[in-house]
């Protein structure tokens, strides 16, 4: 029986996770087969591949695979015996070195070659399957390809400024393990590789919105990146790098500002965001309001802008406070209102304005009263409670199931 290709798991991130305990059991079985000394070198690693594979990205596959090596001495001693090249290995040869690894899978190039070739190309993948098909190369074995393609890549990143895209998601990958060890400047190196990798593509390409989220909303959570990386350089009081990634976020929105897409709003909201860290709040308030303009039913927005003045994080000042959170009661949907009301009633308390406070919990209370469940009808609530922060509303909200009728009757 042949053994499998790399595998690919489509454009659902979802289904990787939905597959974990397939890949546990694969992985038991790899680790069975490697202590009774019975596997082949190609069966094993397919094997360790469905556990660690990400999508069409061979570098970020392989710095998995090399890590799962690392795990125990069976996997380390037949990475060994097999002559297996792990990325840090390949990271560390020179360019002639690395020309002289690709000759012993019958790769014959030069430097000049590589330029030629790299041409436009953003994927190393790409870049070896047009090299292979015009030396009219195959390989029975895909991990001898892995292995082409990995010296390609360090061959490309020395070659050229602009590095395969690639390597965006494996910075990523490094800076979230640095992160979690406490090491917050070598997450921040790694990040600022990744951030540049992004700023290159968009300075030289003109790329579509698929095609930019392909590349760099895949292995990894886009958004959630961006919004780490600004709180990171807050921390950090790296104010170069943050100016540097305000001028990479300004591009991205610029580029795609017509966007219907979620990761639009979290750009526009660390790019604002990035401001106040600099102590700019007047420049922070021109972009939300810019984008709040654009997009009046941005919950988030709204909520985040009210924040800085509530919570002061830029200047505290709980009458701007209050009038955005007013204003955007006038434009957001019903079933989005409860928390901007939550945060008035923190407002009106601070402000010792108590007799609209009790306006609040009258309300709520009432709320509660003219509940018309029966107790066989079941109604789900059109938010979740364990978002709630203030544990009065939350108590409300999960004692009596509130409904889309319940709130509508409450909040007009």
């Amino acid at each position: 029986m042949p053994a499998p290709e790399l595998v690919n798991y489509g454009d659902s991130k979802e289904c990787k996770f939905l597959l974990q305990p397939i890949f546990k059991s694969l992985e038991k079985v790899a680790n069975i087969l490697l202590k009774k000394k019975i596997s082949s070198k190609r069966l094993v690693l397919n094997l360790l591949c469905y556990n660690n594979s990400y999508m069409d990205n061979p570098l970020l596959t392989l710095k998995h695979i090399e890590e799962s090596f690392s795990q125990t001495s069976e996997r380390r001693t037949f990475f060994e015996e097999n002559h297996i090249i792990s990325y840090e290995e390949m990271s560390r040869k020179g360019e002639e070195s690395l020309l002289k690894f690709l000759k012993t899978y019958g790769v014959s190039i030069d430097l000049n070659q590589v330029s030629e070739l790299i041409g436009k190309q953003l994927h190393v993948k790409n870049f070896t399957d047009i090299l292979l098909e015009k030396q009219s190369l195959s390989y029975e074995n895909p991990w001898d390809i892995e292995m082409i393609t990995l010296a390609i890549a360090f061959l490309w990143k020395n070659k050229k400024n602009r590095m395969p895209v690639e390597f965006f998601d494996v910075y990523l990958h490094e800076g979230y393990k640095h992160l979690d060890n406490g090491q917050e400047e070598k997450t921040e190196e790694c990040w600022t590789k990744a951030m540049q990798i992004m700023e290159e593509v968009i300075n030289e390409t003109s790329l579509n919105e698929r095609v930019f989220l392909e590349i760099f909303d895949d292995a990894h959570n886009l958004t959630e990146w961006i919004n780490d990386f600004n709180h990171l350089l807050f921390q950090t009081v790296n104010r170069p790098i943050l100016e540097q990634l305000q001028a990479l976020m300004n591009k991205v929105i610029e580029q795609f500002d017509d966007s219907q897409s979620f990761f639009l709003e979290s750009f526009y909201l660390n790019y604002a965001q990035s401001f106040y860290h600099l102590g700019e709040s007047l420049k922070a308030d021109t972009i939300y309001r810019d984008f709040l303009t654009k997009r009046p039913k941005w919950k988030n927005g709204w909520l985040r802008w009210a924040d800085n003045f509530l919570y002061g994080e830029g200047v505290k000042d709980l009458r701007t406070a209050s009038e955005i959170l007013e204003e955007a009661l006038e434009k957001i949907d019903i079933s989005d209102r409860l928390e901007f009301f939550q945060r008035l009633k923190k407002v009106y308390f601070e402000e010792g304005d108590f007799e609209k406070t009790r306006e609040i919990d009258e309300k709520l209370k009432h709320l509660a009263m003219i509940h018309r469940q029966s107790s066989n009808e079941e109604t789900s609530p059109i938010f979740d409670a364990n978002d709630i922060e203030d544990e009065y509303l939350k108590s409300i909200i999960k004692k009596n199931k509130l409904s889309s009728e319940d709130l509508k009757s409450f909040f007009d």
